[in-house]
């Protein structure tokens, strides 16, 4: 069984708690295997190489907010995101299914993250989002989001594999043997 990759982007500093709680419900699934910067090893690789190609490496990005929009690097970053904004374009870029959540009692969010959270929430080409309020309900809600994922995911599988099956039974129609026995 493939083991389904899950990135956590979030700030760090801030979210400490949250993350180390999500990443320990997620890695108790066989299955499943939390991506996350605190679970990096050491690397001759700029951190950008590092978060971004373990971004690309994952099935799922998990994105939490708060308060802080996060560190925006100098370098190579001509929109000026911050590494929380650069790792959901990139897991975007990638096709990655993509599950926000925004803490409902944050206070005093500063104003690019306000800006970004916008964008990202936008009604016609945003995500649909999900506020939580306590750590339980944001670990709970995050579990059920991936497990919904997982399984329309497997779903889609089962119906291409139906698919290709069916495109091949009509070959052994009376039409197309006929077909072939004239070829």
């Amino acid at each position: 069984m493939e083991t389904i990759g899950i990135f956590l982007s979030s700030t760090i500093d801030d979210l400490r708690k949250e993350r180390k709680a999500i990443a320990e419900s997620i890695n108790f699934r066989q299955e499943c295997k939390a991506v996350y910067a605190e679970s990096f090893s050491a690397s001759t690789l700029s951190s950008e190489q590092v978060c971004l190609e373990a971004v690309r490496r994952c099935n799922i990005y998990v994105g939490i907010f708060k308060n802080k929009y996060g560190f925006v690097p100098i370098k190579n970053n001509p929109n000026g995101f911050c590494v929380t904004a650069l790792e959901y374009y990139e897991a975007k870029a990638n096709g990655l299914s993509i599950l926000i959540f925004v803490d409902e009692e944050a206070d005093g969010v500063e104003d690019k993250l306000s800006v970004f959270l916008k964008e990202i929430m936008d009604f016609n080409n945003g995500h649909f989002i999900k506020f939580y309020s306590n750590l339980s309900d944001l670990v709970r809600f995050v579990l059920e989001a991936i497990d919904n994922e997982i399984v329309q995911d497997r779903f889609k599988a089962r119906m291409r594999a139906m698919r290709v099956e069916q495109a091949q039974k009509i070959y052994e129609l009376p039409y197309f043997i006929r077909l072939r026995e004239r070829l």
